[in-house]
């Protein structure tokens, strides 16, 4: 009795066949843009989980949000405030927070478009295209970037950076390209560098 009671009050009109199709829609070119494009080509699982919960979240929030009447302004300045979002401890990479950007903008906008079921795979594809074209190794280098901590200034305060990048490669095992002093430390002789790399 008691269920059947709950069951009464329990509204099911959030899972409609529109909501589950734009869910299944949104959470397979989240995870094309995330398996298949940003882990097969950066190789990185750190922040997967961070890229699907955002897509989720917005994706959830936005659909609710659209059930109400609510203005455009109000719908973007939502975005900018889950995009603005960042952690305390540690400050994101920019490959880092393109993709999440990307994801967000995936869960905004499968939720809050008003199109077809078709024409939202056909956006999502196109999205996820340019994604893949601009992501291959014939338009992007892969270059990566790190902070490192050297102690050898000796060899920063020469003209020519050969034996600097050589020294760095060596100890770091990446075929370094570039190198920028970010700050030094002359009481500790040491200086924070910024490494570049190619993946």
């Amino acid at each position: 009795m008691i269920a059947a009671s709950f069951l009464e009050q329990f509204d099911l009109k959030l899972f409609t066949i529109d909501f589950i199709s734009r869910f299944f829609i949104n959470s397979l070119s989240v995870i094309a843009l995330i398996k298949l494009i940003y882990f097969y080509i950066h190789k990185k699982s750190n922040y997967l989980f961070t890229f699907f919960s955002f897509n989720l979240i917005i994706f959830v929030i936005s659909f609710l949000f659209n059930r109400v009447e609510m203005s455009m302004g109000a719908a973007f300045g939502l975005f900018a405030v889950f995009s603005m979002l960042r952690y305390r401890t540690e400050s994101l990479d920019i490959t880092e927070m393109t993709y999440l950007f990307l994801s967000i903008a995936l869960g905004l906008l499968n939720a809050m478009i008003i199109a077809n079921w078709y024409e939202i795979i056909l956006i999502d594809l196109l999205i996820l295209g340019f994604v893949l074209v601009f992501e291959s190794k014939w338009v992007a280098n892969h270059e990566s970037s790190k902070k490192i901590i050297y102690d050898r200034l000796d060899l920063l305060a020469k003209a020519d950076k050969t034996d600097l990048l050589l020294d760095l490669s060596s100890r770091t095992g990446y075929t370094i390209k570039k190198v920028e002093v970010e700050s030094m430390d002359l009481l500790k002789d040491v200086a924070i560098l910024i490494i570049y790399y190619k993946e």
